[in-house]
């Protein structure tokens, strides 16, 4: 049985589909603007205005937008975006480091997400973790 359909709450097991279309809508928005010439247009007026800075800033601002979506779903989902496990040790390398960056969730963390629990049963400690 998949999660949530004996009593009709989310469970982690259907949590994938938010995130599936949280990155597919803008994606795909993106696709249908390109198929109509509108990132050629959109990368012209970013010249015309700022000339190569302005095209230098446009894989920043796009990146900014995306973390956004990402840190936005996270926290729907009940995900802290700034916990730590108790007992990390020593410098935080990638993909573990993820705690270290500002949050640009739109949402604070919802503590009816379907991660919330799970993730606050563990022992979790916020901010950075001692360098050792």
């Amino acid at each position: 049985m998949s999660g949530g359909e004996d009593d009709g709450a989310p469970s982690a097991d259907d949590a994938w589909k938010l995130s599936a279309a949280a990155a597919m809508g803008p994606f795909c928005a993106f696709l249908y603007a390109h198929q109509r010439g509108l990132t050629v247009k959109l990368f012209e007026a970013v010249y015309r205005a700022a000339g190569i800075p302005g095209l230098i800033g446009v894989p920043t601002v796009t990146l900014a937008m995306e973390k956004c979506v990402y840190d936005t779903v996270n926290c729907y989902q009940g995900k802290e975006k700034n916990a730590v496990p108790r007992g990390l040790k020593g410098p935080v390398t990638f993909p573990s480091g993820g705690h270290m960056l500002p949050s640009f969730s739109l949402l604070d963390t919802n503590v009816d997400g379907v991660y919330y629990r799970a993730q606050t049963e563990a022992p979790l400690q916020h901010g950075r973790p001692p360098l050792a």
